[in-house]
């Protein structure tokens, strides 16, 4: 729940619920194995070259982007992340058909939505 300002989340089993401004967000825990697997710099072609790095910090995801801070990615889903402080923007994470045996954990896409354009980036 947001409190003037402050984010506070109410942990039920692996599923918190935290109150944004506008909506309810559902949040869930995602394995350190899965968080390390999203790792990585993707690259989108279009509209303008544009690399993204997500890294694994303490326990949660982090983006960045040349000229923008960091950003938190929190987890809604085992592929689906709202970035934090940025309103209605996310990222889902994919893997292509050759790479999608579970077994070889890491993705090859990120398909990042923002004010309601896709941007999509494969990982290099």
């Amino acid at each position: 729940m947001v409190k003037n300002g402050a984010e506070t989340s109410t942990a039920t089993a692996s599923k918190a619920v935290t109150q944004a401004p506008a909506q309810l967000i559902v949040t869930t825990a995602v394995t350190p194995a899965i968080l390390q697997s999203y790792a990585g710099k993707y690259v989108s072609d279009s509209p303008d070259t544009l690399a993204i790095m997500i890294s694994e910090e303490s326990g949660h995801l982090v983006m960045t982007i040349a000229g923008q801070p960091k950003r938190k990615l929190v987890p809604v889903s085992e592929t689906e992340f709202i970035v934090k402080e940025i309103e209605g923007c996310w990222i889902v994470f994919s893997r292509s058909d050759a790479n999608s045996d579970r077994k070889h954990l890491s993705h090859s896409e990120l398909h990042l939505f923002q004010n309601g354009e896709q941007f999509t980036a494969r990982r290099q």
